[in-house]
This record gives structure tokens, sequence and C-alpha cells, in this order.
């Protein structure tokens, strides 16, 4: 008996071959994204800064208001420090000042206003040429800088034995002693001035003076009908024309 035949073997389908790979393309990155969120974090920390920088100044102000009126920050006007101009005492010198600028009787030496509200009352003096400054000193002493003004002619004036004299600029001075013996006088009579003192004299005579003075500093000045007449300091006279 012959043997039974093998079957032959199924032959297997050929695989499909592998896909080819995708190149993708790498995730784009936007340089400027770190650049912006920079900029914001700064911008959030300058403002954070600003305000606590506000809030401490209004703060400090706050509390500048508060204390302000505390006897111990309290300091009498007539208690301030000056250098007072010749001829007036201190206290009598800020009396004046006081009344005349409008002071009130006391001021605070932590107002923060305390530097020009005093250069303004003290402005108001017919004795002061310039507030130099204003300075308050740990023990909240207050001293005021001042320069005054500085008679350079008297001016005979009918009425009185004393002069009146004026700086300068020609600007009445108030009504002094008698003024110092080597003043240039200007002997030539003007009527009274009917301006008020530190405001200047409307009179064209007493400013010319004022000019011959300040150049020649003689003793006496005269308005002649030849010209000025000028005493000397040595006994001279000269003449300078109009």
């Amino acid at each position: 008996m012959a043997a039974p035949r093998k079957k032959p073997a199924k032959s297997k389908p050929a695989a499909d071959p592998p896909p080819a790979p995708v190149h993708q393309a790498p995730p784009r990155t936007n340089a400027a994204k770190p650049l912006v969120s920079v900029a914001v974090k700064t911008a959030v920390a300058v403002s954070l800064i600003v305000g606590v920088v506000y809030l401490i100044v209004r703060a400090g102000e706050s509390a500048g208001q508060k204390v302000a009126p505390r006897d111990r920050y309290t300091v009498a006007f007539t208690d301030l420090q000056v250098e007072p101009p010749p001829g007036l005492d201190r206290v009598t010198f800020l009396s004046e000042a006081q009344h005349l600028g409008g002071a009130p009787a006391t001021v605070q030496a932590v107002d923060p206003d305390l530097s020009a509200t005093l250069t303004a009352v003290f402005a108001k003096h017919p004795w002061v040429a310039e507030v130099s400054g204003v300075t308050i000193a740990p023990d909240m002493t207050v001293t005021v800088g001042l320069k005054y003004r500085v008679p350079v002619l008297a001016v005979t004036v009918p009425g009185g034995d004393d002069p009146r004299t004026v700086d300068r600029t020609a600007t009445l001075l108030p009504p002094l002693p008698p003024p110092p013996a080597d003043l240039p006088r200007l002997l030539t009579e003007r009527p009274a001035p009917t301006t008020a003192a530190g405001q200047p004299w409307p009179d064209d005579i007493v400013r010319r003076a004022t000019d011959l003075a300040l150049t020649y500093k003689p003793l006496t000045v005269e308005k002649t009908a030849k010209g000025w007449r000028l005493k000397q300091r040595d006994g001279s006279a000269i003449i300078v024309g109009y």
C-alpha cells in the first residue's frame, strides 16, 4: 500500500513593509515669552515698591500732623532765635515782626511749612533785607537767619532833630536813635516822607544823594545852584554836577 502524499505547506503572505518614519518639526519656542514675563514681574515689583513708599510717606505726614499740636513741639514766637538789627533788642524786634507779619503767638517746630511761613513773616519787617534760612535743632530750637538793611544816608526833615535814614536803594528805614556821626548826611531839607518804612522814598533828591553817598562817602551832601556840594572827611569840598 502506497504511503499518503504530504500536502504542500501553505506559504504565508508577505508582510507589509513598515511605514516610513514621519519626521516631525521640533516645536517652536517663543523667545519673547521669557522677556515678557520678566517685564511683567518687574512692573509688578516696581508698583509694589511705589505703593509701599507712598504709604510710608503718608504715614509720616499723618504722624507729623498728629504730634504737631503737642506742647513739646510748640515754640513761642518771641522764643525764636535771631540776631536783632542795631538799636533793637531781640524780644522787641520779634514782637514787631510778629505784629507786622500777622504771625501767631506760637509756631510748631515740626510744621513742614514752617520755613516758608517764617520767611514770609520776617520779610515784612522794614529792617529785613533778606531771610537767609530757618534751622531747627534737635532740641526744637528754631533759628532764623536774617540780613538787615544798612543805612547809608541820613536825610534832614522838618519838625525834628533826628534825621530819617535810607539804605543803598533809597528805601526808608524805621526811625532810629541819632544815627552814627560818620553817616553821610543830606543837608538839603526834604519834606517828611509819606511812604511807610521798608518802601522806597519817592524823592529824586534823596535818591541822587544816596548814589553820591555810596560813591564818595562824604560827611555831608548838599544840593546847590551850582551842583552837589560834598564835604569830604578831610575837610575839603567838591562840587559834583547834576
